[in-house]
């Protein structure tokens, strides 16, 4: 038994034997279908799958079936790690939106464009603080000085060894290298005067409040590290009406970006390798033909679609589509494949 099935035996164990007091052993080809998952897998999102489908397995069990689970536990995987990818958007605006408010902000209110220069000559010399004269004249507090010094040490290095501080042309440029940890404490120092630029109130009328916001800031931040780490992010509902609010305070409409990005027509990521038949029977490819109208065509446009379901031809059917073909899509349907000819046939 190697490392994998050792590890395989003890998530099993953990996640749905013990819980459930089960006896029965994973059947063989269940076992190769979650190993074939579980090489590949993120864990959190595996652990996360398996907890999910514990009410199934007990059914199942109380049926007198078999342990069932490597076809469930493949879509209930794949289906978190696309919540995930929903997530990517929401989260991509809420980091966008704040740096750049933020550094524009921060040049506004110091009336100077590189606001951190005074800091950065204070925290290279041996004095810090003590030798800080404030910024274009302005005396700020300890805590503002820290937090300017912890995020360019964080952009820079702690002995200011890479050099990328002095090569940031604005405070966006300066702010696009930070982390979202010292973009947070930066704002936090400066509540009083930086919560003047936000609305006052929240989209339901309630008043915006310091402990309010840190919350809400605080939320989405670690969500969206849970996200780029591809841990799943709980109470996802909850992550977005935070972002939503946040950024509503900022004068920017979440909804709207995000149907935009739904919107648009990318080209599809292209994969040249075959798949082989070693794969699981639920993920091979199959033909379908999609038949799709258009605004201004009087014959449909029908064409073969190599899919893994009729639901994933539907969706590789749009996703070829450019920004005017979707505008003018009137309907799509996926039909049987017959042998008689189509009146117009074109690849799509």
């Amino acid at each position: 038994m190697d490392a994998l099935d050792r590890f395989i035996d003890e998530l099993l164990e953990q996640e749905v034997r013990a819980p459930l007091k089960l006896k029965a052993p994973l059947g063989k080809a269940e076992r190769h279908s979650v190993r074939r998952l579980a090489a590949r897998a993120n864990i959190d999102l595996l652990r996360n799958a398996l907890k999910e489908l514990r009410g199934a397995i007990k059914s199942a069990q109380k049926q007198g079936n078999p342990m069932q689970i490597g076809a469930r536990l493949d879509r209930v995987y794949h289906r978190k790690v696309a919540e995930q990818a929903q997530l990517f958007p929401v989260l991509h605006e809420f980091e966008s939106g704040y740096r750049c408010h933020v550094a524009a902000w921060m040049e506004d209110h110091y009336k100077t464009r590189n606001w951190w220069s005074g800091v950065l000559e204070a925290a290279q010399g041996l004095a810090g603080y003590s030798a800080f004269k404030g910024i274009n004249g302005r005396s700020v507090s300890f805590g503002i000085y820290d937090s300017i010094n912890a995020l360019l040490r964080g952009i820079d290095g702690p002995n200011f060894e890479r050099g990328k501080v002095q090569k940031a042309s604005s405070g966006i440029h300066l702010l696009q290298l930070s982390t979202l940890s010292d973009l947070e404490r930066l704002t936090f120092e400066h509540w009083t005067d930086i919560s003047k630029s936000l609305r006052s109130t929240l989209s339901d009328g309630s008043p915006l409040t310091e402990a309010v916001f840190k919350g809400m800031f605080k939320r989405v931040r670690e969500a969206r590290n849970d996200c780029y780490h591809h841990n799943e992010v709980a109470k996802r509902l909850e992550i977005v009406s935070n972002a939503e609010q946040l950024l509503a305070l900022i004068g920017t409409h979440l909804e709207s970006a995000v149907d935009l990005v739904n919107m648009s027509a990318v080209k599809p990521i292209q994969f040249n390798i075959e798949s082989d038949n070693t794969l699981e029977p639920h993920f091979q490819n199959s033909e379908h033909d999609v038949v799709m109208s258009f605004q201004g065509m009087d014959v449909p446009i029908r064409g073969p679609q190599q899919a893994r379901s009729t639901g994933d031809a539907v969706a590789k059917a749009l996703c070829a589509l450019n920004a005017d073909q979707r505008a003018m899509l009137l309907s799509l349907a996926v039909v049987s494949k017959d042998k008689s000819p189509p009146r117009e046939k074109t690849p799509i």
